[in-house]
Order: C-alpha cells, then sequence, then structure tokens
C-alpha cells in the first residue's frame, strides 16, 4: 500500500506580493492612499482607482496628496475626495503609496507622520532594496494603474464605469496617449476592454491634452528659448525656472509635457529638462526621456534617481551650470554606449 505524503505548506516568505496586499486589505478596516507631490494621470488615476475600489470593498478610506489636483485631471470621478489635509491624530490601518516607492516623494506632511500603519507601495517603476513593509512592484506593467487593476481583481471587486476611466486615464499618460514603446498588444486589449465598461476615450484625450489654462502657453513661450540642442543633434535640453513661473502665473505642473518638444526632433535620442525647484535652494528637478535605445533609467541612478528605461527622473543640488555640465556628460557617454 502507498504512503500518502501530507502536502507541504506553502511558507509565509513564498507568498507573493499581491497576496499579501490582499491578506493587509481584508484584514484591515481604515486605509490611506497617497502619491507623489504634483500628481500627474497615472499617480492620481492609480490612487482614485485604488480608492474607489477600497470603498467597494466596505473599507474607510482617505486619499491625500500634499499638492492640489492639476486643472487638467478634475475630469476625474471623485475628484473631490482628495485631500490636501491629514491630521497628526489620524491612525490608519495600513497606507498605500501609488506610483512611487519614495516617501519623501510624498511630502514631509506624509514622512513625519505617526499613523501610516503598514506601507505598501504598488508600483511599476524600478527600485533598489525595501520601500515598504509590503512592495508590489510589476516593472512590465505598462501604469501603476495596471497595478492597482491587478489587486482590484484579485480582490473580485466590479470595475466601474468610474474604475475603468481611472485606469484608463492612467494608461493615456503613461503611453504618451498611446504612442510610447510600452504600448503593446496587451495594452491595447486592456484599453479596449476599458471602453467597453463606458469609457469615453475623446473626453479623456481632450481633458488631459486640450484643456490647459492661457498661463501654459505664456509659459511656454519663456521655456522654449531655452532649448540647446548638443553639437551632433542627439540630445537636447529645457530649463524651467521659478523666475519664468512668476512672470506668466503659471504652476509647474503646466510644463509637464514640455519635454517633448526636444524628443520630437528627428534626430534627438535623449531630451532632458532642467526645473529648478521651488523649495530647495540650488536644487534642480531633471527629467529625462528617449526614443528607442539609451537606458535614461541608468543615467537617473549616477545621481539617485531612476525610472524606466525611456522615462526616467532625479534631482541634484547645486550650482545649475556645473549640473548641467555633469548630465550632458552623462548623456554623452550613454549615447556612446549605443554606436
Amino acid at each position: 500500500m502507498t504512503k500518502r505524503t501530507k502536502p507541504s505548506r506553502r511558507s509565509k516568505s513564498s507568498s507573493t506580493p499581491c497576496s499579501r496586499v490582499l491578506q493587509a486589505i481584508r484584514q484591515g478596516k481604515s486605509f490611506l492612499v497617497t502619491t507623489h507631490r504634483s500628481p500627474d494621470g497615472d499617480a492620481l488615476g492609480s490612487a482614485l482607482a485604488l480608492g474607489y475600489g477600497l470603498l467597494k470593498f466596505k473599507k474607510k478610506v482617505k486619499i491625500y496628496n500634499f499638492d492640489p489636483v492639476p486643472g487638467n485631471l478634475k475630469f476625474l470621478p471623485g475628484v473631490d475626495r482628495v485631500t490636501q489635509e491629514l491630521h497628526p491624530e489620524e491612525r490608519f490601518d495600513a497606507s498605500f503609496i501609488v506610483d512611487c516607492a519614495e516617501r519623501k516623494r510624498v511630502g514631509d506632511t506624509f514622512l513625519n507622520h505617526a499613523g501610516i500603519g503598514k506601507l505598501i507601495i504598488l508600483d511599476h517603476h524600478v527600485i533598489h532594496g525595501q520601500a515598504g513593509d509590503i512592495d508590489m512592484i510589476e516593472t512590465q506593467a505598462a501604469s501603476s494603474g495596471v497595478v492597482v487593476l491587478k489587486v482590484l481583481q484579485a480582490l473580485k471587486v466590479p470595475i466601474t464605469r468610474e474604475i475603468a476611466t481611472h485606469i484608463y486615464c492612467t494608461l493615456v499618460t503613461d503611453t504618451g496617449n498611446f504612442r510610447y514603446s510600452n504600448t503593446d498588444a496587451g495594452v491595447l486589449q486592456l484599453a479596449s476592454d476599458l471602453v467597453k465598461k463606458g469609457v469615453n476615450s475623446s473626453e479623456i484625450a481632450r481633458h488631459i491634452y486640450e484643456s490647459f489654462p492661457i498661463e501654459r502657453l505664456r509659459l511656454m513661450g519663456r521655456v522654449l528659448p531655452t532649448l540647446e540642442v548638443s553639437s551632433d543633434a542627439r540630445y537636447a535640453s529645457l530649463t524651467l525656472t521659478q523666475a519664468m513661473l512668476q512672470e506668466t502665473g503659471a504652476t509647474s505642473d503646466l510644463a509637464d509635457e514640455f519635454i517633448n518638444f526636444p524628443r520630437s526632433v528627428d534626430s534627438v535620442e535623449v531630451a532632458v529638462f532642467f526645473k529648478e525647484s521651488s523649495e530647495e535652494a540650488n536644487t534642480y528637478k531633471i527629467s529625462l526621456r528617449s526614443k528607442q535605445v539609451v537606458d535614461v533609467a541608468a543615467i537617473a541612478g549616477l545621481f539617485d534617481g531612476g525610472g524606466h528605461r525611456r522615462a526616467a527622473g532625479c534631482k541634484i543640488t547645486g550650482d545649475f551650470a556645473l549640473i548641467r555640465k555633469q548630465v550632458y556628460q552623462a548623456v554623452e557617454t550613454a549615447l556612446c554606449k549605443t554606436s
């Protein structure tokens, strides 16, 4: 007679990040959902989708961001739930950071809050080391919204038209309106499925790309003359200063897509956007984009930044002329490796 063996129990260490996220949600009652400052469509769409999903799962939810909702994203369902208030006495069983793995990018209020509970990261950017108590990082996902959708589907939360709109917004944002290399068959199929849920794709595109205040054009008029193109025309840059914002009455989020201007030059492989910080003296936020061959996340990593192969960023403090020279040298080195 054959002796039957007992099935081995899976150890706690073998559980997947997704299963650990689901367990935290099922066990908790009160959750905070947040994302990085100056939220874009992926950040805010992911936060709202997760918030709506947790509400459907009968949980208490607070959606927080340090900064106000950008004007071109105010069309998203439920933006009135996004608050800039986080009180010291509030306590949560767990806090989610979506589209970001760095607490400091959420802002000092969150960074210094004592009641965030278990920290859960839902993101699609490459990270180094452990960022939260649970890190669910899906680097192959086209947007952080796709990671959030995976969680909601695992919870069997109905994907309503509102949630579908949130997720679709994340796709539009992080695929450059379905123009970037991360627009694969899976992304297009998901977009189709979301439209079938009632998403108005043309309305979303109009709000994101065609609903800016006049201050954006005035700011563009200040920024475009800063265009610098390398001697071989393989990389180009733009610069945004605080003086330009003051002169035009614009906010920095209105310049988020300006990096696509140098990127659109036919010979340019790498585009760089230098943005002077309003919070730290002599500090610049640098955005990097590439078209086909250069891994800009590796360039950003040289300056303690990160991101994707085709879209990344970092922050550097110091003399601007020196910062620009260092970044240009790093870009030139990366370009030489592709020659």
